[in-house]
């Protein structure tokens, strides 16, 4: 009854044998380890290319090395103060999958925020720190939050901070305020 699809070794190009002391009740089972086995040792030299780069971002960028460092309990729990959506894109934030280039673009890769960024490669990076924008838009919330204007130096302080997910101390004058 019905249709029925048979793998042919020789059409899937896997060799879709058991050993002869694997009881019938167990085939099923041998067949299924034996793809995730071949797989397992196919891609055990892939994976740890992508370690090495993940690592050599993590070495460069403060940010991403926090981001890096949190457990994925960590980086999936929000108190539902995000959207899934915003945990998603954080998630692959991390991951550095996350494309910030639209490839229907007739020019280049750089950002065309400011005339300033013209020659600056549109990274996650430069979107949420670098750039004059996200300087002036961290500097108010900064700012707005602590009280009192921030330097550049500062504001890499609060980088470190957020990358951590600490809350920064509180400034002595917004403790006199309060």
């Amino acid at each position: 009854e019905g249709v029925v699809f048979y793998a042919h070794p020789s059409l899937h190009q896997y060799p879709w044998t058991v050993e002869e002391r694997i009881k019938n009740k167990h085939v099923s089972k041998g067949l299924k380890r034996q793809a995730f086995e071949r797989f397992r040792t196919e891609l055990r030299g892939g994976i740890g290319v992508v370690i090495e780069r993940l690592e050599t971002q993590a070495k460069q960028d403060q940010w991403q090395r926090g981001l890096q460092q949190q457990r994925p309990k960590q980086l999936w729990s929000h108190d539902h103060s995000l959207t899934p959506y915003q945990v998603w894109t954080v998630y692959r934030m991390a991951l550095r999958q996350l494309n910030m280039f639209f490839e229907g673009r007739q020019h280049s890769n750089s950002c065309r925020k400011t005339s300033a960024c013209t020659q600056e490669k549109e990274t996650q990076s430069h979107i949420f720190w670098e750039c004059p924008c996200a300087v002036a838009c961290w500097k108010w919330l900064a700012r707005h939050w602590g009280g009192a204007d921030v330097t550049d130096s500062g504001l890499l302080g609060y980088r470190e901070y957020c990358a951590a997910r600490q809350a920064p101390p509180i400034p002595d004058s917004l403790k006199r305020r309060v």
